[in-house]
C-alpha cells in the first residue's frame, strides 16, 4: 500500500517501534550481564563456603545461612536426653524442583 497520506503515520510508528526495540535490547543486555555476575558470585560462594564461613563473624554467618536455608525440619521429640532432637530435612531457597 502506497497511500501518501498514510506513509507519515506508518513511518512514525515504525520509528517508535524501532526505538522501543533498541531499548528492550539494551535492557536485555543489562539483565544478562547482571545474571552472569550473579552466577559468578554464586559459584564463588559455593566453591569457597568453608573459607567464607570461617572468616565471617557470627552475625554475617547468620545472615548468609538465612539467605541459603529456607527451613529446617527436626524430629518432634528427642531420641534420648543425651542425643536430643534430630534434623530430618533441610530446605534451601534455591533447591531445584524435580518433576515426576
Amino acid at each position: 500500500m502506497k497511500d501518501p497520506e498514510l506513509m507519515p503515520l506508518f513511518s512514525e510508528k515504525l520509528k517508535e517501534q524501532q526505538q522501543e526495540k533498541l531499548s528492550f535490547l539494551q535492557q536485555l543486555e543489562e539483565t544478562e550481564e547482571k545474571l552472569v555476575n550473579t552466577i559468578s558470585a554464586l559459584n564463588y560462594l559455593v566453591k569457597n563456603i568453608d573459607r567464607i564461613l570461617k572468616q565471617a563473624g557470627s552475625e554475617e554467618k547468620k545472615e548468609l545461612l538465612q539467605m541459603i536455608i529456607q527451613e529446617i525440619e527436626i524430629t518432634p521429640s528427642a531420641v534420648s536426653r543425651k542425643e536430643g532432637r534430630k534434623i530430618t530435612k533441610i530446605h534451601l531457597h534455591f533447591a531445584s524442583r524435580r518433576k515426576g
